[in-house]
Parts: structure tokens; C-alpha cells; sequence
């Protein structure tokens, strides 16, 4: 009986090690953002469109992938014109992660 807890403490500790398989996405182009009165207004407007397109860019990697951080913010580009101005970001990095299994080392399908 105390070899069997030995044995569940030292699986559970090595499942716990490495748990998650990480991927960077590299994200080029963004569409603008609708024009808007004010730079800073469609630069805000930008990110916010970043931040909902990482959740789908990891979900087009693959089955059980999801957003951990942003890696490289990118570059910021604006046009401006009578209408006002319209921004996007390009070439920023994400980073996902998946869980995987923990005593077989293998990503969860």
C-alpha cells in the first residue's frame, strides 16, 4: 500500500510538470477599423479587434487550442482622409496553448 502512494504521488508530480503544449501564431493583416472623428478613437478600436481575433486565430489552429498572451504587439497603421481615420495592426505574434494529457504527454483531441 505505501509503494502504491509512493508511486501515485510521483505520477501526479510528474503530470503536473509539463502540462501544456505552446504555439506561436503569427497574425499578419488586420482589416480597418471603420472610420472614425479621431486617431486615438480608431487605434483603440483596432485593438479591441486584435484581442477578439487572437481567441480565433488559436481556434483555427486546431481542436482545444486557446489564447494565452500576445507575444509581439505588432505595428500600428493608420490612414487618415476627409472621412476621418481607420487603423489596423500587423505582424504581431500569440501565443496558445493546449492542454495535454497528463500522463501520456499527449495534447487532449
Amino acid at each position: 500500500m505505501k509503494n502504491f502512494l509512493v508511486a501515485c504521488c510521483f505520477l501526479f508530480t510528474l503530470s503536473a510538470c509539463d502540462q501544456y503544449d505552446y504555439k506561436t501564431v503569427n497574425q499578419q493583416f488586420e482589416p480597418y477599423t471603420a472610420w472614425k472623428k479621431d486617431q486615438e478613437t480608431a487605434i483603440k478600436k483596432a485593438d479591441k479587434v486584435v484581442y477578439y481575433s487572437t481567441k480565433d486565430a488559436c481556434k483555427k489552429v486546431g481542436k482545444g487550442w486557446a489564447f494565452t498572451k500576445l507575444e509581439n504587439n505588432g505595428v500600428m497603421e493608420c490612414e487618415e482622409s476627409a472621412e476621418g481615420f481607420r487603423c489596423r495592426k500587423k505582424n504581431f505574434q500569440i501565443v496558445c496553448r493546449k492542454i495535454k494529457m497528463p500522463l501520456l504527454g499527449q495534447p487532449v483531441m
